[in-house]
């Protein structure tokens, strides 16, 4: 886990912070002052979690086995609020159960409650974000019920769908797609009716085959951003609203990574609507890198790819 804390003037952070590309029209310090600048100490945080602590209060309750006081995680606990506090970079390596997740996740929100920035937490899958989201981020909120808690979970844009091409794929039909094709568009069409997330991460959602998904999946150089009429549902906007209001947002590797071309950043408009917008310098301090694996190569796990369909579509 590689952490950059805030003040702090590491080499890349700047443009690491640009390529996540959520708004920069969030209320700046939302959260600040909510709590005693003394509770995101490193010795507070590591009382957070305890056998005394609020984390041990909650976990105590759950189940028959008895909350473990872990004396690694309260230690790597103690470093990430340091640093919080005196910028640096933090490279951490611990094994499974040491309970890395909540050893950031605490000192991240105290910090958050108590000066008001914002935390960027990036995982290397999807699955790890969602465990993030569904359970540990959950389970403070619960647990820290002196501050506010606000989190929010931020996928790649091919894993949204876009209502957009949704409609411009339905107004094609047979043209271009087959009968069974075309079945599995309608149930994309009818499960857009009903989802709040409008992404392949809902439970919910159908498991269309990769050509048709190719179809109608939020793709950035085609996105219209403001002058969409589908903007004010769009499933990747209403996500990073959520995002820029969120104490800790959590990305994936490839939102990390991948910079939007210079000709699709936008500025903020007449009205302050800056969802698009890649000025990130009042919204997220410290991204946090976590990765259940030796990385060797960064970035390695990336790769590019094109269908049939999307060569004619780019060739055009």
């Amino acid at each position: 886990m590689i952490a950059f804390p805030p003040g702090d003037d590491v080499a890349g952070v700047p443009a690491a912070i640009e390529r996540i590309g959520l708004a920069d029209d969030a209320e700046d310090g939302g959260d600040a002052n909510s709590l005693d600048p003394a509770r995101a100490s490193p010795e507070a945080v590591s009382d957070d979690l305890g056998p005394s602590g609020p984390i041990a209060g909650v976990l105590g309750g759950i189940g028959e086995t008895p909350y473990e006081d872990r004396a690694s995680q309260r230690d790597m606990a103690s470093a990430v609020a340091y640093l919080y506090q005196t910028g640096g970079v933090g490279l951490f390596e611990a094994g499974t159960g040491v309970g890395k997740s909540l050893a950031y996740l605490v000192p991240a929100l105290r910090w958050a409650a108590a000066h008001g920035d914002r935390t960027v937490v990036s995982t290397n899958t999807i699955n790890l974000q969602e465990q993030l989201v569904g359970k540990d981020l959950p389970l403070l909120a619960d647990a820290l019920s002196d501050q506010p808690v606000r989190f929010a979970l931020l996928k790649g844009w091919r894993n949204y769908l876009c209502l957009a091409r949704l409609e411009q794929a339905r107004s094609a039909g047979g043209t271009l797609f087959e009968a069974a094709e075309e079945r599995e568009l309608g149930e994309i069409a009818e499960w857009a009716r009903r989802t709040e997330d409008g992404s392949l991460g809902d439970p919910d959602a159908p498991q269309p085959r990769s050509e048709v998904w190719d179809e109608v999946a939020a793709e950035p150089d085609l996105c219209q951003r403001q002058q969409c009429p589908h903007y004010d549902d769009c499933f990747v906007f209403r996500a990073r609203r959520a995002a820029a209001q969120a104490s800790i947002s959590s990305i994936g590797a490839r939102l990390r990574t991948m910079t939007p071309p210079s000709h699709l950043r936008t500025s903020t408009t007449a009205a302050g609507d800056a969802s698009a917008s890649n000025d990130l310098s009042n919204i997220v301090v410290p991204p946090i890198l976590q990765s259940h694996s030796r990385v060797t190569e960064p970035y390695s796990n990336i790769r590019w790819s094109l269908q049939p369909r999307q060569s004619l579509r780019h060739l055009r």
